[in-house]
């Protein structure tokens, strides 16, 4: 949907020691905890949220 390449990491180890599937987009240079840095997050988040919200939709039926 993003039409952008995203890091995925095919079932590796999480914290409690689960096998899971990571996929991921950063945001390299920005701190959530400085506030001057929260309108590049939101704007970062903001259509990779849209975009999972529609991708969603179109595939849930899949997973129920």
């Amino acid at each position: 949907m993003m039409n952008e390449s995203w890091e995925w990491k095919l079932l590796t180890i999480d914290e409690d020691g689960k096998r899971v599937t990571r996929i991921s987009a950063v945001l390299k240079g920005v701190n959530v905890f400085n506030t001057t840095d929260w309108p590049l997050i939101i704007s970062f988040l903001k259509p990779r949220m849209i975009a999972l919200d529609t991708f969603w939709a179109l595939v849930k039926d899949r997973f129920e």
